[in-house]
């Protein structure tokens, strides 16, 4: 995963919009998309969250002066 942007959110979204429309006969497909952009992060403090909770606590990296996720 990487930084988060809203770019890259809103393109997602649109992705999941158009399997939505293009599926609307399967009730199945459906709901698992209409769930997967409904789990869409729509800001940083989300993405960062989620980030974390995958990948484990942040934790600073001297050597590239950032935050990073740590396991």
């Amino acid at each position: 995963m990487g930084p988060y942007s809203e770019e890259r959110q809103t393109r997602r979204a649109e992705l999941i919009a158009s399997v939505l429309v293009n599926n609307a006969n399967s009730p199945e497909v459906k709901c698992i998309w209409e769930q997967h952009l409904a789990n869409l992060a729509t800001t940083e403090e989300q993405y960062n969250a989620r980030v974390a909770s995958l990948y484990g606590d942040k934790k600073w990296n001297q050597s590239i002066g950032m935050l990073l996720p740590t396991s």
